[in-house]
């Protein structure tokens, strides 16, 4: 997209920004235009062990869930984990309210405008690319977040949503609260298969509105035909009337286009099935006026 501004958020690196209040810069490699935004960065970066833990609790949490029968590496897993747990406990300040920079709390706020997923278990994780007003992006759902059966609970994806659209709103230098939170479920989200996602928003005033959807291969589809988009965000996808209501095919699935496949065929996107739709609307807030955190401590809690 010439003269377009990119970021492009991986697992490698994304947290290599400030550790403070605001910070950040640009990602990826597109020239810089006059005035690019500077993306809100408020909290402390997670430590390499919590960005290490997160998706290791999913992927074990998943495997204990497919058991049949109780097994003996979990007992011992639990009792690791009591163990642990007590002597964290030891680790951390008594009062786990946030730590302001006025006073009150004592505990080090993370940063949560980007990639909650990445060091919080509890948050599917996700790849996005911003381009001013659109955005996209990929997900894939583990077990952890199945509601029924091979399906994503309703919950996780209302979390799922709200979550990328605030990333959206920040990447773009643009912090605010979520005023109403719409999702629409258009049919059972699959479990374990690479889904696309797509924002597109616009602003007046102090409100923002984004419309987003999340699709995918049909389940009959093998899983191993590669129909997630492009992290270009200048791909030919078309995402013109994206956001407007208007769809090609009658179930809500996108049109005539096709995708390439992992093996260069083309995935036609009458199988590319839309799962479900959110709207989003938040209120923009002035940074400058939010209360200031604290910054991590270079000591342990005494």
């Amino acid at each position: 997209m010439d003269g377009g501004l990119t970021w492009t958020v991986g697992w490698c690196g994304r947290w290599a920004g400030v550790d403070g209040e605001l910070g950040g810069g640009r990602r990826g490699t597109a020239p810089a235009p006059a005035v690019a935004p500077v993306p809100v960065r408020r909290g402390a970066r997670p430590l390499p062990q919590a960005l290490a833990l997160a998706p290791l609790l999913r992927r074990v949490t998943g495997l204990v869930l497919a058991l049949e029968t109780e097994q003996p590496p979990v007992a011992a897993l639990l009792r690791q984990l009591t163990e642990a747990e007590a002597a964290l406990r030891e680790l951390v300040p008594a009062d786990l309210a946030p730590r302001l920079a006025a006073g009150g709390g004592d505990r080090v706020y993370l940063d949560h405008s980007h990639d909650i997923g990445a060091f919080n278990p509890c948050f599917p994780e996700y790849e996005i690319s911003v381009a001013g007003e659109v955005a996209l992006g990929s997900v894939e759902f583990p077990l952890a977040f199945e509601g029924p059966p091979g399906s994503v609970h309703g919950g996780a994806l209302s979390l799922f949503f709200d979550t990328v659209i605030q990333q959206h709103n920040c990447e773009l230098g643009i912090a605010g609260k979520t005023v109403s939170l719409q999702v629409d479920y258009h049919r059972p989200v699959p479990l374990l298969r690479p889904l696309a996602f797509e924002i597109r928003r616009t602003q007046a005033g102090d409100r923002s509105t984004s419309h987003a959807r999340l699709h995918g291969p049909s389940r009959d589809v093998s899983a191993s035909r590669d129909v997630s988009p492009s992290r270009d965000v200048s791909a030919s996808r078309d995402v013109s009337t994206f956001g407007s209501g208007n769809t090609s095919g009658s179930d809500g699935t996108p049109g005539s286009s096709s995708t390439p496949g992992s093996d260069g065929t083309s995935v036609s996107n009458s199988v590319d099935r839309v799962y479900c739709t959110a709207t989003v609307t938040a209120v923009a807030g002035d940074v400058s006026r939010l209360p200031k955190l604290s910054p991590r401590r270079t000591e342990p809690c005494s």
